[in-house]
């Protein structure tokens, strides 16, 4: 399973494979009882410069469109379900004296 795992890691991460620690654990819970077993992986990266390389980051306009863009879907959401609870609090009002 470690070698499975460091294939993977390998794809995408340069990782020092002599120094990498990968095993089970069992952990007792505070009542006396074993726990869930739990994968423990520390994985030493070694370069992930490459990685970032490939990172493209947006430019100013690009950033600016992107914020405008989330900004509109926060405002429309925001008046869409400030009117739902106006109209459920609107019925729930007509319902309350018409009992």
């Amino acid at each position: 399973m470690k070698q499975e795992i460091i294939e993977v890691i390998k794809k995408y991460i340069d990782v020092d494979e002599e120094a990498i620690d990968v095993h089970l654990t069992n952990k007792s819970n505070d009542d006396g009882t074993v726990g869930a077993p739990a994968l423990y992986a520390n994985i030493p990266i070694v370069n992930i410069k490459n990685e970032m390389k490939k990172v493209k980051w947006p430019n100013k306009k690009e950033m600016i469109k992107y914020s405008c863009a989330a900004l509109t879907f926060i405002i429309v959401f925001a008046v869409f379900f400030s009117l739902t609870d106006l109209l459920i609090a609107g019925v729930k009002t007509l319902v309350e004296e018409y009992l």
